[in-house]
């Protein structure tokens, strides 16, 4: 009974002084306690901030493994023609298609219309197919951009005189650059030759037929 009250007023006593001295330092305690909500505020901010990072690191990453294995790939479908323009100028009209699972963004393009005999000799004035920049264009998965090339000159009647004994092939080449989503420049190469039949055949030659 006696260790009982003693421990009571033990307690009582050890209150008291924690009382008084709560009076006594009442400023100073007021200020270590705002000092210390300050700190654990200032980490709290600075450990939130750091895992918003971090997630945020770990969704860019994530897109960035999903758009260099789900890449887009923009090919030619098929090529309508020839025509003729008012100017007597052959042309024809190239259908093309993103086959690829994700956007791809077409930059520049390089096509013409022009006519060899034989692989490598092209016919005045030549061909041209050097990249230009083009309006940037975005096809989605299954989307389609047509696209026109023209021959630079009409054949003059030596090339059709020539024609009779000698023909020549009517090709449509050209070059589709664009990029994927993780900024990526990617290309895609065609060499397409008239049948005669409305059809544009493609080459069997790699160097002339290709996608990056």
């Amino acid at each position: 009974m006696g260790r009982g009250l003693s421990a009571v007023s033990a307690a009582g006593d050890f209150f008291g002084w924690l009382v008084g001295f709560l009076q006594t330092y009442n400023a100073a305690v007021t200020a270590v306690a705002t000092f210390a909500i300050g700190v654990f505020t200032a980490l709290l901010v600075w450990v939130t901030n750091r895992q918003a990072r971090l997630t945020r690191d770990s969704i860019e990453l994530a897109n960035k493994e999903f758009l260099a294995t789900h890449r887009p790939r923009i090919i030619v479908r098929f090529i309508q023609g020839p025509f003729q323009d008012e100017d007597g100028l052959d042309f024809v009209w190239i259908t093309l298609v993103n086959k690829g699972e994700t956007d791809g963004t077409i930059v520049a393009v390089g096509r013409d219309l022009a006519r060899r005999k034989g692989r490598g000799c092209w016919l005045p004035p030549g061909v041209s197919i050097e990249p230009r920049s083009f309006t940037p264009t975005t096809l989605a998965s299954g989307d389609r951009l047509v696209i026109k090339a023209t021959a630079h000159s009409p054949m003059g009647e030596e090339q059709i005189f020539d024609e009779a004994f000698q023909p020549s092939e009517l090709c449509a080449v050209g070059c589709i650059q664009y990029r994927d989503g993780n900024e990526r420049l990617l290309e895609t190469g065609f060499l397409r030759t008239y049948d005669g039949q409305r059809n544009f055949l493609p080459s069997d030659n790699p160097e002339d037929e290709y996608q990056d």
